[in-house]
């Protein structure tokens, strides 16, 4: 046995490294337990490492998502068109990303609406090394807001057509919205 193979086997250095590896086994299962998704991409947008919440909410197993390239998730040719053209290059030449919508897709062919957030490494010299992205499901608050606007435009239909006089104002009085009734009938102003 080498005296270099001895002195891992026993000593300040095998302490040294079973610290690393108990700290590194600690992170690692904090990563892949936190609810958030994360991702980190190569320079190509291809996927080199991602946590359990990733794979949770596109439907993909592990093996699915390793080395796929990002836009194998989009949901949309023009997304995919507009992550390999605009947004990648963008995102490797300034270093970060934020508040970045995607429509992903879901294995099951869902819709998934989320917000990416990322920042790149670069080496000592400035070369790219990775990406690493935090991705925020916005889904339900998507859908939310769409029906509400649904809603909305019933109700302004419904009180268009009756010939009652209606408006809605802000705590200033402004006009915020006239039926056609109400829109007819306004005084020119002066």
């Amino acid at each position: 046995m080498s005296i270099l193979a001895s002195s891992f086997h026993e000593g300040p250095l095998l302490d040294k490294y079973n610290n690393l590896l108990i700290s590194h086994e600690r992170y690692r299962a904090m990563f892949d337990n936190i609810p958030l998704a994360y991702m980190s991409m190569n320079e190509n947008a291809a996927i080199i490492d991602f946590n359990n919440a990733f794979s949770e909410l596109t439907g993909y197993s592990c093996e699915e998502v390793y080395m796929k390239p990002f836009s194998f998730f989009l949901y949309d040719k023009k997304d995919i068109e507009y992550h390999v053209n605009v947004t990648f290059p963008r995102f490797k030449r300034n270093g970060f990303a934020r508040n970045q919508p995607w429509k992903l897709k879901h294995k099951s062919g869902r819709e998934i609406y989320v917000i990416v957030h990322g920042n790149v490494r670069y080496d000592t010299d400035g070369r790219f090394i990775q990406t690493h992205c935090l991705i925020v499901d916005v889904t339900e608050q998507r859908l939310a807001r769409e029906e509400c606007q649904r809603a909305e435009s019933k109700a302004q239909l419904i009180l268009d057509v009756i010939s009652e006089r209606v408006t809605f104002h802000d705590r200033e009085h402004h006009v915020l919205w006239a039926n056609k009734n109400a829109r007819s009938n306004a005084a020119p102003e002066c």
